[in-house]
């Protein structure tokens, strides 16, 4: 039996062997990996949802909702929600082709899990009005804001803030770096 817990992954798993046959052994074990989100200290996570309005946030725009303390409904604090249902069973067998031991054939096949890589869920964090959004084209590099009549937003707009309910949020906010509420982590099958 092996436990693991290192940060938000926890595992387990079993395992037993079976001597089938004087030559023949197999393994059969089972590991569950369940996934806890990680979670902003501060709770600047947002979803997707279509058709929502966030009441934390009533400016923000339609289908942008959000986690943290306290979050909108339909959202989870992590901005995805907890899976528990990640079992990955495995077998394995060794089977000795000759007396002497010197040959033998062995396989196995088996269910894993990958949780994302730490970095995605920066991703999360990246949105308004945690982390503004600034498009600039066609601009002049010597003062590339006043060019297009906006106000520099660094550094006052970034870092560890939560703004107030009444912030105002730029216009057309693009949704591609968001995990969806419902993520499951990869399954891979090994043979």
């Amino acid at each position: 039996m092996y436990l693991d817990f290192s940060g938000n992954d926890w595992s387990f798993f079993v395992q037993d062997n079976w001597h089938a046959a004087s030559r023949l052994t197999v393994n059969v074990g089972v590991r569950w990996d369940p996934f806890f989100p990680y979670t902003d200290s501060d709770g600047r996570v947002a979803c997707f949802v279509p058709g929502a309005q966030s009441v934390r946030y009533p400016n923000a725009p339609q289908d942008l909702i959000f986690g943290g303390s306290h979050h909108d409904a339909g959202c989870p604090a992590s901005s995805i929600y907890n899976n528990l249902s990640n079992i990955g069973p495995r077998v394995g067998f060794a089977y000795q082709l000759s007396a002497d031991a010197k040959t033998s054939i062995r396989g196995g096949a088996g269910y894993y899990y990958q949780a994302p890589n730490g970095v995605a869920f920066e991703d999360v964090v990246g949105v308004p009005p945690f982390a503004p959004i600034v498009n600039i084209t066609n601009t002049n590099f010597t003062n590339p804001y006043s060019a297009v009549g906006m106000a520099n937003p660094f550094p006052a707009s970034f870092g560890p803030i939560n703004p107030g309910a009444s912030v105002t949020f730029p216009q057309n906010i693009a949704f591609t770096q968001i995990f969806d509420r419902h993520f499951r982590l990869p399954q891979i099958l090994t043979l």
